[in-house]
């Protein structure tokens, strides 16, 4: 465990983990099968048993509070999947992004679907910065043809 980093405090919430304010401690565990919320089972043949080491997960969320002080969840998803189930992808080459959007366009309209690509832009800001990238260009894209 790195020294340059205090502790705050031990939070129960967090299963007895020390939180810190880039994180929070993992303690040593071994991997074994387990069951899923919907109540598959990952048996023991695709998990092996393994031993975990202690590590240091980094929290990616941003600073604030912003339920406590805005009161609302922020970005609200009214319809999730709705750009993948016109075909789009940000793995897609540009111009198969941009012909996937021009049918997202006509099914839901220019300022819904500039919308959706900002929120997920937002959402992906964090985790999976080139991707936000490309939610944040087909969406500018978006705007300037059509808006």
């Amino acid at each position: 465990m790195p020294n340059d980093v205090p502790f705050i405090a031990n939070a129960a919430p967090f299963g007895g983990r020390k939180i810190s304010r880039n994180g929070y401690s993992r303690s040593a565990h071994t991997r074994r099968a387990y069951s899923r919320k919907g109540h598959t089972i990952v048996r023991k043949a695709t998990v092996r048993k393994s031993r975990v080491p202690s590590s240091r997960i980094t929290d990616r969320g941003a600073r604030g509070k912003w339920r406590e002080v805005n009161k609302s969840n922020g970005i609200e998803i009214t319809h999730p999947g709705a750009l993948t189930g016109v075909g789009y992808s940000a793995v897609d080459k540009p111009s198969v992004r941009h012909s996937t959007l021009r049918r997202a366009i006509k099914k839901f309209g220019p300022t819904s679907t500039y919308r959706k690509l900002k929120a997920v832009a937002t959402f992906t800001k964090r985790t999976s910065k080139g991707r936000s990238r490309k939610f944040n260009a087909d969406s500018n894209w978006v705007k300037k043809k059509y808006m």
